[in-house]
Parts: C-alpha cells; sequence; structure tokens
C-alpha cells in the first residue's frame, strides 16, 4: 500500500477516481474543495496499490489534528468500488502510521452518511472503531426516498398554496436567492450563510448540473426557494429560504412536496441537520417540518482516534 499526500499536480487523476468511486460526490472534486483553500489547511491523502488508487481521504489540519473535514458538512475515506473489508484494513493502518509519522496526535472523521454511496458500506468504521476510534458529536439529520408521502397536513398545505396561485418553477438568480437566504437566517436564527455570495456564484458556475435553486412563486415573485447540492444517490437540501409572504402561503411545505414527490424513483433527499444555528440543540420545529414531508430522523456523526496510540497498537 502506498500513501501520497495531496498535491494540486494530482487534482487531475484525483478527480477522476472521485467521479467514479462508491461514494463518489461533486463536494470531493477538487475544484469545489479548492474554493475555500486559503481557510483550511489541506492534509488530503492518496491511497494506491498495484500503482491504482483505491481510496482518497479528503482531509485538512488544525494544529496537530487531522480532520476529514470540517469544510465539507462531512469527509471520510471515498473508496473504490472493489473495496473490500481487508482492503480497508491496509488503507486505515497506512493512513494512521501515515498522519502518526508526520507527527499528529488525533484523527477527527466526520463519515460519509450512506444514503450517498452506491453500494452501502461502512468498512471504513468497522476497522477504525476496531482500532480505537470513539463517537465524540453525532447531529440529527432526515432524510427520505423521494415519492415518500407526505402528511395528511403537507398535503392540504400544499393544495392550499396551490390554490392561492403558487407554482414551483427553477430560479437562476444566485444574487436574488442569496439575498432571500440572508435575510430568512438573520430573522430565523439571527445567523449568516456558510458561504459567502462570491462563492456560491463560483461554485454555481463551476458545477451547473449538481447546483441548482428550486423556488416557490407567486404572482411573478418567489416567496421561497432551496438550494440543492444533486448527487448520484441523493439530493441534498443545502440552503432553504422563505420570504414573510412565503410563510402565510405555506410555500414552503408546498415547495418540499414537490420536490420529494417529482425527484427520480429511488433518490434519497436529505434535508440536513435540524440543528440551531452554532449549537448542538435540535430545532424541533424544524426538524417536524421535514418530518410532515415524509423524512426520518438520520445521524451525522464525528468520531476521533489518538494517531499515536492506533499507530503504536498496530506495529
Amino acid at each position: 500500500m502506498k500513501i501520497i499526500p495531496y498535491e494540486p499536480k494530482h487534482a487531475v487523476r484525483w478527480n477522476q477516481f472521485v467521479h467514479t468511486a462508491r461514494n463518489g460526490s461533486f463536494l470531493f472534486d477538487r475544484n469545489y474543495m479548492d474554493y475555500h483553500a486559503d481557510r483550511f489547511e489541506d492534509a488530503s491523502v492518496i491511497l494506491e496499490k498495484a500503482g491504482n488508487i483505491v481510496a482518497v481521504l479528503p482531509a485538512h489540519q488544525k494544529g496537530d489534528v487531522v480532520c476529514s473535514h470540517e469544510g465539507l458538512t462531512f469527509g471520510g475515506f471515498i473508496i473504490a468500488n472493489r473495496m473490500r473489508l481487508k482492503l480497508m484494513e491496509q488503507v486505515v493502518d497506512t493512513t494512521l502510521d501515515f498522519y502518526a509519522g508526520k507527527g499528529f496526535s488525533l484523527l477527527r472523521y466526520s463519515p460519509m452518511p450512506l444514503i450517498y454511496f452506491k453500494h452501502p458500506s461502512q468498512e471504513d468504521l468497522a476497522v477504525l472503531l476496531n482500532r480505537g476510534a470513539t463517537l465524540v458529536r453525532s447531529k440529527t439529520s432526515s432524510a427520505c426516498l423521494a415519492s415518500t408521502a407526505p402528511s395528511d397536513s403537507a398535503r392540504r398545505a400544499a393544495l392550499d398554496a396551490a390554490g392561492k396561485g403558487i407554482v414551483i418553477d427553477t430560479w437562476t438568480d444566485v444574487a436574488g436567492f442569496y439575498a432571500m437566504l440572508a435575510n430568512w437566517l438573520q430573522l430565523r436564527y439571527q445567523a449568516t450563510p456558510v458561504h459567502t455570495l462570491e462563492e456560491l456564484t463560483l461554485l454555481c458556475k463551476r458545477f451547473p448540473e449538481n447546483i441548482r435553486i428550486i423556488a416557490a412563486w407567486h404572482q411573478g415573485h418567489p416567496v421561497a426557494a432551496t438550494l440543492i447540492f444533486a448527487n448520484p444517490t441523493c439530493q441534498r437540501f443545502q440552503y432553504g429560504a422563505l420570504t414573510p409572504a412565503g410563510l402565510k402561503l405555506n410555500a414552503r411545505k408546498a415547495l418540499d412536496a414537490h420536490l420529494v414527490s417529482s425527484a427520480p424513483a429511488g433518490t434519497w433527499m436529505d434535508f440536513g441537520t435540524s440543528m440551531l444555528p452554532g449549537t448542538d440543540e435540535i430545532s424541533h420545529s424544524l426538524h417536524l417540518s421535514k418530518e410532515l414531508v415524509g423524512a426520518r430522523a438520520m445521524l451525522q456523526c464525528t468520531y476521533e482516534i489518538p494517531l499515536r496510540s492506533a499507530h503504536e497498537n498496530h506495529l
């Protein structure tokens, strides 16, 4: 097993692997990852066997801690379709040894949820837990399969909104969406978007097939909108925005119900976490709004493993 610290010269090969991996996502394309390269000191690695990439780990360093990945919602090993448990043991052990040898003391690991995998598997966690990893944090998220039937109240809200003239359609004005989003987050949570307008505009231009905005329109004006990150097996509701008018019109429920019912059958819909901004406290009203369109709780977990002890135990 050979491990290679990532460098920009590896970008093309990295991206080719990510796009064919078992759990590949455009989020780990270097054209996405590197938009905030100035904020995260990269510590990514490439794992090879017999000259072929078998896994990559998107990661950054934070003092003497390696994180995968705090700038991307989640991280974890991106693995080849042929990955098996024995091979994963080699991947994990080689990676832990490498980081320990570089003087890092801890690996903080937030794996991608299984709904993003072409073939659900948890070889990484099986090995990491065996090597001494422990769960240190969990956030409550929610997801459902496309075409999941919404609750009666959500259906009534959607019908009510349609009766008031709500129409669902795409929205291409990134700046307009961002203004609605910023206003809503400030009004509702006294928070700001994670991305800046410039960053979101750049990412929309780089990934037009993966990032799109769907809005609920009333009398020619958007009153609610969702920015979606589309992956091979899963559509993530990355940002949701609402106006006071949209709130009165039940536009949010109508939009969510439309997105769930109109997505291709078998597609997972990831509604994101239901935590209050900057805390680990669940917003029950936010979570309920997701349950009303068929979503159910799913955990987004973070694990930690001391690198020196893992390195010494396996020597």
